[in-house]
């Protein structure tokens, strides 16, 4: 059975200036909030299991990397004035990783740090920490084995997919999503790019780097 019927909320409609004009761009959101609810569902329970952290780190890098790569999109086609096909520079762009295109977002963009270099020094770890975030999900992706072993008398270990299913490792991804938004925010914050309005920036912001589908409790924990 099909539908023609429209869902709410799971598109962004945004409008890109080009040299001739406007032109329109819509993204799907699915996947983000889709995932983001699960995230919220999952991490308001008293009381996780093995499945329930699994699915966590599925969805919680989903969002991230979506996320992250709409809004490379987004800062990308906004600034190109060259005449273009639009689909052939989101097809090219949509080929590079998510964890290059925020390196290359970090090291070739102009920003006015306004005073704050050493506040930009600290954010810049989230190069690094992408890397991290990232290796839980590929194991758990990649088919890694989610098992413990023991010879003999020898105590029982656990392979490194098996260990990330602890609620201390689990806090620590949780910890590492919310710095690298926090990092996002803060350089598109520091972009030394005139011709957006603040509002642009805020709209980009709340669109792909909040963390606030995350329960209070369970933040809490993490900054303690």
């Amino acid at each position: 059975m099909t539908s023609n019927k429209k869902s709410k909320n799971i598109w962004l409609n945004s409008q890109i200036q080009i040299e001739d004009g406007l032109t329109s761009f819509q993204d799907s959101l699915y996947l983000v909030l889709s995932n983001r609810k699960r995230c919220n569902v999952l991490l308001s329970k008293r009381e996780l299991s093995e499945e329930d952290m699994v699915d966590i780190y599925i969805s919680l890098h989903l969002v991230l990397e979506i996320s992250l790569n709409a809004l490379h999109r987004q800062i990308i086609a906004k600034q190109i004035t060259k005449p273009i096909d639009r689909l052939d520079v989101i097809r090219n762009i949509d080929n590079i990783g998510f964890i290059e295109k925020t390196t290359l977002f970090i090291y070739n963009s102009s920003f006015d740090f306004g005073g704050k270099e050493e506040e930009s020094a600290i954010h810049h770890k989230i190069i690094s920490k992408l890397k991290v975030f990232a290796g839980v999900r590929n194991k758990l992706l990649h088919g890694h084995s989610i098992g413990s072993f023991a010879v003999g008398d020898s105590p029982r270990r656990n392979t490194e997919a098996k260990k990330a299913l602890e609620l201390n490792k689990l806090r620590e991804q949780v910890k590492l999503f919310v710095d690298i938004n926090k990092g996002m925010q803060f350089f598109l914050n520091h972009l030394a790019i005139k011709d957006w309005s603040k509002k642009y920036i805020e709209d980009l912001k709340k669109q792909y780097l909040t963390y606030d589908f995350i329960p209070n409790s369970f933040l809490n924990e993490i900054q303690q």
